[in-house]
């Protein structure tokens, strides 16, 4: 089992089988940080291979394999982001 840190508050996953990438929404700190950041992983290693910073709080996520287009829910904020 593999097992590494990610940021802070790690919420939710999304996994692309098409672009062997496992993406992860994390909310950062309440207090100190306005927004939160999603990564890419290799889903063999964990390595990040990508940094996505948003401005808003991404707790949900999810991926349209054939479009290959991520969203985010910003839960604190009543909104969604599509990437």
């Amino acid at each position: 089992m593999l097992r590494k840190a990610v940021g802070k508050g790690a919420y939710e996953m999304a996994y692309s089988q098409q672009e062997n990438a496992l993406w992860v929404a994390t909310s950062q700190s309440r207090s100190l940080d306005k927004g939160g950041i999603v990564y890419r992983l290799d889903p063999t290693t964990l390595e990040v291979t990508q940094v996505i910073h948003n401005d808003l709080k991404p707790f949900g996520a999810t991926i349209n394999n054939a479009t290959q287009t991520l969203w985010f829910g910003n839960t604190t904020d009543s909104t969604v982001t599509a990437d």
